[in-house]
């Protein structure tokens, strides 16, 4: 026997896990059947005593009611004690319904089964009248104790038993099991190369133990021709992981050269990019600059017509002056021509009046306007009255094609926002309708619906009956320089200053609904107090 200290522990730890084990198995199977078998004792008495309270319910209660009528004392008293001595019977009271008792036994408040019977007599007309109660205990003391004495008879049984049943199941387990284990050790641990043999049984008559040791002096040789396996495959494993490392040092200089490569190239789209920005803003500006110099332009004509009234209006005046001065110098003047200069005069000065107010709400407007292309500053104004003001000087841009721009906003619709952006999104879409939806077309309507939409938004429908807008356009439409006039000076940036001013400056929504031949419709939502949003937004360039 191999006196390494390692088997002696491994072979009493077997024992022990499985006598342990065994013993635990079997005291639970033995309580287990213990309990039920206590449980079915148990119910079988209180069932038996259960059934004597009924008997005797079934037997004596006539009896008892006859006698309690007549109040028969020395009958009661008998019935009761004899009651008394049946068994599973404790306790036994009978009480009449005139105060009167008489008992049997020594009554108990727990640990019992009680029964009340109502003792009931037929009289005269057969109705039952109650004369009294019948109470019987049953105590079930002697019930527990007869089930203790059974419990502790069962368990010494089967302990006894468990004990003989594992004793002979160790001895099985030590001859069978752990002696051929620690022989089997002590020969690989001395003699491994050795042919192993147990001896447990005559030749021809082996075992699940033979078949393992058989198997663990092949799993042996096997593992010993992979041990030497193993050193060649660490062999090479050595010379792969030198490779490696050669491997990896030079893709560490790749790396390093693949970094150097990206940061230059980063830094270069990074000068793009801030290059495109930059210039995006200058289109974005220069759009905004054409915008109000559209305005100007529209301006300008329009006012052409007042004040060419009013100087040709100036200059009759002028020729009459000179005709009344001449004719007064030579004593000529009649009093018809005086009353007629007078007239004229009068005439003359209220077309000059007329033309001159209408060039001064032109330029009123234009001021009003420009100011607020010129500065986004925010501040509070009524709606209705600043579109007004803006559609005013954006009329001149549609008298070319004879269009008509139609406004519908109800009073009252107070904003504290930004003018100035709001305008310029008014702006890109009437200057939009007019190069792109109307191109080629006359007498086209613009129409500007607006309509309150909850407690702090505002719907702006902006709509044109002109040629609509394609489908595969619609989905790019405020993407920057995107135009359908790319190749004819279109910038591409108009909708797209619409998108950004209206989603950020404005705190709002834009979006459009459009079929070929059929106008378009953009439909806008705006905050009547939209947040702040630092000096970029307010350029409406966010």
């Amino acid at each position: 026997m191999n006196t390494s200290p390692l088997l002696p522990v491994v072979h009493v730890r077997l024992n022990r896990v499985l006598a342990l084990r065994i013993v635990l198995f079997s005291s639970l199977v033995a309580v287990l059947i213990t309990l039920a078998q206590l449980w079915d004792d148990y119910s079988v008495d209180i069932g038996q005593l259960h059934d004597q309270q009924r008997y005797i319910a079934t037997s004596y209660v006539d009896t008892l009611e006859a006698s309690v009528w007549t109040v028969n004392e020395d009958l009661i008293r008998s019935q009761v004690q004899g009651i008394a001595r049946l068994p599973g019977i404790s306790f036994v009271q009978v009480r009449s319904t005139t105060g009167k008792q008489w008992q049997a036994g020594e009554g108990r408040q727990e640990q019992l089964i009680e029964t009340a019977i109502e003792l009931k007599h037929s009289y005269l007309d057969n109705r039952p009248v109650v004369v009294g109660r019948l109470v019987l205990q049953s105590d079930l003391w002697p019930v527990y104790q007869s089930l203790a004495h059974k419990g502790l008879q069962i368990l010494l049984f089967n302990s006894l038993k468990t004990f003989l049943v594992a004793s002979f199941i160790l001895l099985l387990v030590r001859r069978l099991v752990t002696k051929p284990l620690a022989q089997i050790a002590d020969h690989f641990d001395a003699r491994p190369h050795e042919r192993l043999q147990l001896n447990r049984h005559p030749p021809g008559r082996s075992d699940e133990i033979d078949l393992l040791a058989a198997q663990l002096v092949g799993s042996y040789g096997r593992m010993t021709q992979s041990n030497l396996s193993l050193l060649e495959s660490e062999r090479r494993l050595a010379a792969a992981l030198s490779d490696r490392e050669r491997l990896l040092r030079l893709e560490t200089g790749f790396k390093e050269a693949l970094e150097i490569k990206v940061s230059e190239r980063t830094r270069e789209l990074q000068e793009t990019v801030r290059q495109l920005k930059k210039t995006q803003a200058e289109l974005i500006e220069r759009e905004r600059l054409a915008s109000l110099g559209r305005m100007v332009a529209g301006l300008a004509h329009e006012i052409n017509t007042p004040l060419g009234v009013s100087l040709t209006v100036t200059s009759a005046l002028d020729r009459q002056r000179d005709l009344l001065r001449e004719k007064v110098e030579s004593g000529a003047l009649k009093r018809s021509e005086l009353e007629q200069f007078v007239r004229d005069l009068d005439e003359g000065g209220a077309l000059l009046q007329q033309s001159l107010a209408r060039t001064a709400d032109l330029v009123g407007n234009f001021k009003r306007v420009a100011v607020d292309h010129g500065s986004a500053q925010r501040r509070g104004f009524e709606l209705s009255r600043a579109l007004e003001d803006l559609i005013e000087t954006l009329r001149p841009m549609l008298l070319a094609g004879r269009h008509e721009l139609v406004l519908h906003c109800p009073p009252g619709i107070f904003l504290d926002s930004y003018p100035s952006s709001l305008a310029q999104v008014l702006t890109n879409l009437v200057s939009n309708a007019v190069v792109h939806g109307f191109e080629g077309m006359q007498q086209g309507r613009i129409e500007v619906r607006v309509e309150p939409s909850g407690t702090d938004m505002v719907g702006i429908f902006f709509s044109d009956n002109g040629r609509g807008i394609a489908t595969e356009l619609q989905r790019h439409i405020f993407d920057p320089f995107v135009s359908s006039r790319q190749n004819n000076g279109g910038t591409g940036l108009g909708l797209h200053i619409v998108h950004n001013i209206v989603t950020g400056l404005l705190g709002g929504t834009v979006s459009v609904h459009s079929h070929l031949g059929q106008g378009t419709v953009f439909l806008i939502r705006i905050r009547t107090h939209p947040e702040p949003l630092g000096e970029l937004a307010e350029h409406g360039i966010a």
